[in-house]
């Protein structure tokens, strides 16, 4: 991908050949972190959304405190089974922040919260303190293929919730779902 990426002179195509390579980043790394892992069949969400958000920071970031990241994640183990979907859906969620979120290298501020709801659901908010969705835009009718990706997978194959929280400046977007 990256040989093809600096081969080609159409920056939209350069993008989404970025955008390919940090979802396979995102699945590799689950992988990763189960042969890292004690056992072979959980990960912890924690380490693994550390690191990826850090790996989409360092992937996204045009100068070095332009954007500043928080990563709070309760102590949480995921099996692989449900860990590539729902790091599908936080790679998304903090790939659009980084892209939309700070415009021109506007300094701003993208966190990551996973919290740990018991009965064995999880929720992820991530929110920005950029300039939030361009008026008129909705998310759940948008062409936008990541919001597609987000939805499909939070909503129809893991059956959780995709929401919008109101936020004073930015944006916020939060999705539950099972880790059954």
């Amino acid at each position: 991908l990256n040989l093809q990426m600096y081969q080609s002179n159409n920056p939209e195509l350069e993008q989404a050949f970025k955008v390919t390579q940090d979802r396979i980043r995102s699945m590799s790394l689950v992988h990763k972190k189960l042969y890292q892992s004690k056992s072979l069949d959980s990960i912890s969400m924690d380490e693994y959304f550390s690191e990826l958000a850090q790996e989409l920071c360092y992937s996204y970031a045009t100068s070095s405190d332009a954007v500043s990241l928080e990563v709070h994640c309760d102590p949480i183990q995921i099996t692989l089974e449900k860990a590539i979907p729902i790091g599908l859906i936080v790679n998304e969620l903090l790939t659009n922040a980084f892209k939309y979120a700070f415009p021109d290298e506007t300094k701003g501020k993208i966190s990551l919260i996973v919290k740990d709801l018991g009965d064995d659901e999880v929720q992820m908010v991530v929110t920005d303190n950029g300039p939030g969705f361009p008026s008129g835009f909705n998310p759940m009718t948008s062409d936008s293929l990541g919001f597609k990706l987000i939805q499909s997978i939070a909503v129809d194959q893991l059956s959780g919730k995709l929401e919008f929280p109101k936020t004073k400046q930015g944006l916020a977007v939060s999705v539950q779902v099972s880790l059954t």
